[in-house]
């Protein structure tokens, strides 16, 4: 029974509550299975490669390529740091997955 001495804004935090608990919930039973990978995709711009990740926010650069895979590597691992794999849709120690973007040959 609501105590109509409760202002209304402690009412309403409890179904804000109720509304969190019952979304995560009913994420994590509908929810697709957690990817073991994390995509990202390497553009060589004017003067640096760029690496940008899809699932989680971590962009890098480097002269060369295999500096900008070890960038990425750092960012990611940075990024994922004490926080929980899983709010990204992510399972444990994921994977990167790259893909290189390139300009097609013209004749």
């Amino acid at each position: 029974m609501l105590n109509m001495d409760t202002p209304l804004q402690f009412a309403s935090l409890d179904i804000i509550q109720y509304n969190k608990l019952s979304y995560h919930l009913t994420k994590r039973i509908i929810m697709a299975p957690l990817q073991h990978t994390i995509k990202a995709v390497i553009r060589k711009g004017d003067k640096y490669y760029v690496a940008e990740c899809l699932e989680v926010n971590a962009v890098t650069q480097g002269i060369t390529l295999a500096e900008t895979i070890a960038n990425l590597q750092e960012a990611v691992t940075l990024f994922l740091e004490d926080e929980d794999p899983s709010e990204f849709g992510l399972a444990a120690n994921p994977r990167l997955l790259l893909t290189m973007e390139l300009e097609t040959i013209h004749a």
